[in-house]
């Protein structure tokens, strides 16, 4: 009788390959599962800080509307005090919270965004500067064009959105409301880099 051999070998190596191809393929999609959880994550905390660029701005025209017309400064020196918009607004929107200081501080209120940065200099979001310098009183509403004067946007370091300040955290953009409270995202190459353009102090050549 003739006997038949297995080759237990082959079938081994046969199940190793398979597990091999199947580990491959488990990373693939794990690494593609991470991706799309990493983008949907980043488009939540956009959502979420571009919605409170907008709260900051409703209450800056509220402020405004019971105040003259007068928006809140960038930043307001008075009786050696150095106070911002933020100081100001943050007494009108929580009148009865202290002010919880800058930063990673304010987390929880319409001044915070998620994707602010590390680092106890972090700041959320700054109103321009250049246009508190150039119109002192505040009286922006009497400005013309206000679809194409920044107001409001996202910062560095500072409380004041400058042209050094821009941050573009929303994956590679930068969040701007405009005087007439719409938003943008724009990319930071599209943001005039002279202080003097209209886009920063409302002025013509």
């Amino acid at each position: 009788m003739r006997k038949t051999h297995t080759r237990c070998g082959a079938g081994r190596a046969f199940g190793l390959v398979e597990l091999l191809v199947s580990i491959a393929v488990i990373s693939v999609l794990a690494a593609l599962l991470i991706t799309a959880v990493s983008r949907v994550r980043m488009s939540a905390q956009i959502t979420e800080s571009t919605a409170n660029m907008r709260q900051c701005f409703t209450y800056s025209m509220l402020y405004a509307q019971e105040n003259k017309g007068v928006y809140p400064a960038a930043y307001s020196i008075t009786t050696a005090v150095n106070t911002t918009w933020l100081n100001v607004l943050w007494a009108y929107a929580y009148p009865d919270i202290d002010f919880p200081g800058y930063g990673r501080d304010m987390e929880g209120s319409i001044f915070y965004t998620p994707l602010i940065e590390e680092g106890a200099a972090a700041r959320t979001f700054g109103t321009n500067t250049h246009l508190s310098y150039q119109y002192r009183e505040g009286l922006y509403n009497l400005l013309d064009d206000p679809g194409n004067i920044a107001y409001l946007g996202d910062v560095k370091t500072s409380s004041g959105l400058t042209t050094a300040q821009i941050n573009p955290r929303n994956n590679g953009q930068v969040g701007l409301v405009f005087l007439d409270g719409h938003l943008e995202l724009r990319e930071a190459g599209d943001i005039p880099s002279d202080p003097a353009d209209y886009f920063w102090r409302a002025t013509r050549p």
